[in-house]
């Protein structure tokens, strides 16, 4: 049975954190509000039977000190952990600081050189090197071939820029999904090269990836018209009866596509749910 209350027993008093200052009016409940000082400074008002049975002991600033605190402990345990761990060529030394609620770590990449790297892309990836990576391959491709004025190395630069460099204006819908290049391809152009000269290139042809959701790869990828590409973006003009009717037709992906103005990819895409997914 809770304990009967006299309001001389609360006034002036202590209760955990609660200092009882006065006696004030009722809530919808119809039970007596009293005003409370906090030893956090803070002023609010409670039910008297709460306080002098010991429910509340503050103005709940003890819970959020205290999820603050585990949440700072869980925290910094994950930033521990990514001390000695390597990243590409990249070995974590330490945190360096927490900036808009991002951490950045002091790294060592394998050629010697201290850099300071955002967290998230270390571990999406987007980070693996210095800068050292890039220059290397750079170099490679210029003096392994005379095709950097090829349109096929605009395009593999794009397609390296859109998956791995943060700064694009593209990365949000690639590299930020997931989206990657295999091996083979982004560290060798001219690997890139001899493929697309053997599956079908062209100079009015662009690059198209038959599963929207998956990487740049040799088995993944084909080579298309703009014209296509533009009807297989994400605003193409299918409804879901569409979609549906796609999912049961028979009928060969070039066949579907054509009777709905779309690319084969796009038909691939719906067949296996990555587009218009119920």
């Amino acid at each position: 049975m809770p304990k009967k209350i006299n309001p001389v027993d609360l006034i002036g008093k202590r209760f955990g954190k609660l200092v009882v200052l006065s006696k004030g009016s009722l809530n919808q409940n119809r039970s007596v509000l009293y005003r409370c000082l906090c030893d956090c400074g803070n002023y609010f008002d409670t039910v008297g039977s709460l306080v002098f049975n010991g429910i509340t002991k503050s103005c709940g600033c003890g819970n959020q000190a205290a999820a603050t605190l585990a949440n700072q402990k869980k925290m910094a345990e994950k930033r521990g952990e990514m001390v000695g761990r390597k990243f590409g060529r990249l070995v974590v030394l330490g945190l360096s600081e927490i900036k808009n609620l991002k951490a950045y770590y002091y790294c060592t990449c394998d050629c010697g050189e201290i850099v300071e790297v955002n967290g998230t892309f270390l571990t999406s990836g987007s980070s693996q090197s210095c800068g050292c990576y890039g220059k290397e391959i750079r170099l490679a491709i210029n003096t392994k071939h005379e095709l950097c004025n090829h349109r096929l190395y605009g395009i593999w630069r794009a397609m390296i820029r859109r998956c791995y460099n943060p700064n694009s204006n593209s990365f949000e819908n690639y590299g930020m999904r997931g989206i990657k290049i295999c091996d083979q391809w982004r560290k060798n152009f001219k690997i890139f090269y001899d493929w697309a000269i053997s599956n079908g290139y062209g100079d009015n042809l662009t690059i198209e990836r038959i599963d929207v959701n998956g990487n740049y790869e040799p088995n993944n990828c084909t080579w298309i018209t703009r014209e296509l590409q533009n009807r297989n973006k994400r605003n193409s003009k299918i409804t879901l009866e569409d979609a549906r009717a796609i999912r049961i037709d028979t009928r060969s992906y070039s066949k579907i596509a054509a009777d709905y103005n779309i690319s084969d990819s796009h038909v691939h895409g719906i067949k296996h749910n990555n587009v218009w997914k119920e």
